[in-house]
């Protein structure tokens, strides 16, 4: 009587469906089995010698094999390709002993001999008294990802080795102003190792446009086309140079991630800059002078007559300056060979008086011509009163 009560308490109820595991049964609910059933992660249940109990559809489909065919066989015979076995069977290890494990991946072998890429995460299923009686696989399917990560890393190597080519220097930011990415180019210049990666790129320039390189770095983020930008650079042993730098930025899903840019070295460009307009100012005080005298005496007379091109060509490319004494005596040699070809009769004392003055503003000019491209003044240059003393005696 007792036992068709009982039966009819049951009577309408789905019993669960149980998963031999070892000597014991690990039951599962009918609703826990709709639900691994419905994953798209394969889902894979051992006994604690790692035969398979339980498979669902998406474990089936990874796999290619049906689930009776899975069904009593270990993961290490059916899943785990040869050489990722000593390091699946390490977690299992690490597992049973009840230390913590991160998710790992694997080769894993399928029916059709093919092999796919599987990320597993594994963990303990235990009794209601807390004893390990089984082991539950979560396993997704991650080839796609990696073929895409490999292509990605065979993508960025190309570009680093394409980069490491290149004379100019290359740089990437991320979007904190932080230096994440440099070639080769760019350490050699800059003075930096890749053992500096991550240091604010604001550090390196000078203090006066470190402002407005913070303002420009956040402007090419936001997506302004600044184009090309001057500034001077400031090397890790403090010495600068001048640098143009031209930047983007860093796109990846429709977000700024960083900028990327090239910094040329503008040195040699300033330099042959300088020395151009240095030549300008040069050859002006040839006319100049020329014109004084033309002016004063009323003669026509060009400085390459009075042997000025020569003297001052010499300054201007070389460096070489002028003796105000041979300045001044080339000057009065010319300038009385000439007014006597021209018939003008004109005491020399009279042509050194005039001239002395005329070669004195010359070399107050040259001083300041080498002052400002930092060139060393020789002492007699420095003494005007006593050059002009000398020259006029």
């Amino acid at each position: 009587m007792k036992r068709r009560v009982k039966k009819s308490r049951l009577a309408g109820k789905k019993p669960a469906k149980p998963r031999l595991v070892g000597d014991a049964i690990i039951v599962l609910p009918e609703e826990t089995t709709k639900v691994m059933e419905s994953m798209i992660d394969g889902v894979t249940i051992t006994d604690l010698q790692g035969r398979i109990t339980y498979v669902n559809k998406a474990a089936s489909l990874q796999l290619g094999h049906t689930k009776k065919e899975t069904i009593g066989k270990t993961l290490r015979e059916l899943f785990i390709a040869k050489q990722d076995l000593p390091k699946f069977l390490k977690q299992l290890k690490l597992l049973l002993s009840g230390k913590p494990i991160q998710a790992e991946e694997y080769l894993v072998k399928r029916k059709d001999r093919m092999q796919l890429v599987a990320s597993f995460n594994l963990s303990v299923l235990r009794d209601a008294k807390g004893k390990p009686k089984a082991i539950l696989v979560v396993h997704r399917d991650v080839t796609e990802r990696k073929r895409a990560e490999k292509k990605l890393c065979e993508s960025e190597k190309k570009y680093k080795e394409l980069v490491e080519l290149l004379p100019e220097m290359v740089f990437e930011l991320d979007t904190a102003g932080r230096v994440i990415f440099a070639n080769q180019a760019a350490f050699r210049t800059f003075g930096y190792s890749e053992r500096d990666l991550g240091v604010s790129a604001i550090q390196m320039f000078v203090p006066p446009d470190r402002e407005r390189a913070k303002k420009n770095i956040m402007g090419v983020l936001s997506g302004e086309k600044l184009g090309v930008t001057e500034y001077t650079a400031l090397r890790k042993d403090g010495s600068t140079f001048p640098v143009i730098i031209h930047s983007t930025p860093i796109i990846r899903e429709n977000k700024p991630v960083g900028l990327r840019g090239i910094i040329v070295d503008i040195t040699e460009r300033k330099l042959a800059e300088e020395e151009r307009l240095k030549r300008e100012k040069v050859f002006r005080m040839g006319e100049e002078i020329t014109g004084s005298i033309v002016k004063r005496f009323g003669v026509g007379i060009t400085s390459e007559e009075l042997g000025l091109n020569d003297i001052l060509s010499q300054f201007s490319e070389l460096a070489v300056y002028p003796s105000p004494l041979n300045l001044f005596n080339l000057l009065t040699a010319g300038t009385s060979v000439v007014l006597r070809r021209e018939g003008v009769n004109t005491r020399k004392k009279e042509v050194r008086e005039f001239l002395a003055p005329l070669v004195q503003r010359t070399l107050k000019e040259i001083f300041v011509i080498a002052e400002e491209f930092k060139r060393d003044i020789p002492s007699e240059y420095k003494d005007f009163e006593k050059t002009l003393e000398t020259m006029c005696s």
